[in-house]
């Protein structure tokens, strides 16, 4: 191999990103690649729930798929997925927005929407059964965005057979009975109800409870003693 000479140390560096251009371009289509594939899973992944406790018949199915699977502790749900309980079986997901969502036996939920984003919303449909959840708070409004707008800034959304519930970083219980009537019972936080049939929302604040029936308005329930009714719901499901 014969050895060149030259006469600036910027020659040299010409000389040497001649040899090596093929090589750097092959690189660099390689790595752009792999950031490409890396970006993809991540966005995958990010958009979809997880199974983090299972305890007795607990089923899930994708929104594409007629058939139910059992759930399993580390599987992933899609936007549209739903899980189902039955006798004696419970089951919790995360959800990507850090939502905490727990079904009692007997119960089935669709995840709707899976929000990710700090302004996105989570949406999901309680067809049966009943359900524990915890969702973090909302972000700080812009000024120009009026803290009245209801469901505009509502972290969680769950539609039932007879009511809306728009939920704001709250943590609260929710039934459906046999004959679709929905309980709302509110720990902490604040949701608003509404249906077809009442004149718009009411507010649930913590400590309050509500009930609203197939064809009937929403019905604020005075709660006595909230520590007792929380043991009791939650005894029930044992």
């Amino acid at each position: 191999m014969q050895l060149q000479s030259f006469s600036s140390p910027l020659k040299l560096f010409a000389y040497i990103y001649s040899a090596l251009k093929p090589t750097l371009a092959a690189l660099m289509t390689v790595l752009f690649v792999m950031s490409f594939l890396l970006a993809a899973v991540g966005s995958a992944t990010a958009n979809q729930a997880e199974v983090v406790s299972v305890k007795g018949l607990a089923e899930i199915r994708s929104p594409d798929d007629s058939s139910w699977g059992i759930a399993k502790v580390g599987q992933m749900l899609t936007p549209g997925g739903f899980v189902r309980t039955g006798f004696g079986g419970q089951i919790a997901l995360l959800l990507p927005d850090r939502t905490q969502l727990r079904l009692d036996q007997n119960s089935q939920v669709q995840l709707r929407e899976l929000g990710i984003g700090i302004q996105s919303q989570s949406a999901l449909k309680l067809d049966a059964g009943r359900s524990w959840a915890n969702a973090r708070p909302p972000p700080a409004l812009p000024t120009t965005v009026s803290k009245t707008s209801g469901s505009q800034n509502a972290r969680v959304s769950v539609q039932t057979p007879s009511a809306s519930l728009s939920i704001r970083g709250t943590s609260w219980m929710v039934s459906v009975d046999e004959q679709g009537k929905t309980e709302l019972l509110v720990l902490d936080g604040e949701i608003d109800l509404s249906n077809a049939q009442g004149q718009g929302a009411i507010r649930i604040v913590s400590g309050e409870a509500a009930s609203v029936a197939i064809n009937a308005s929403p019905q604020r329930i005075t709660v006595t003693n909230l520590a007792e009714r929380v043991q009791k719901k939650t005894r029930s499901k044992k």
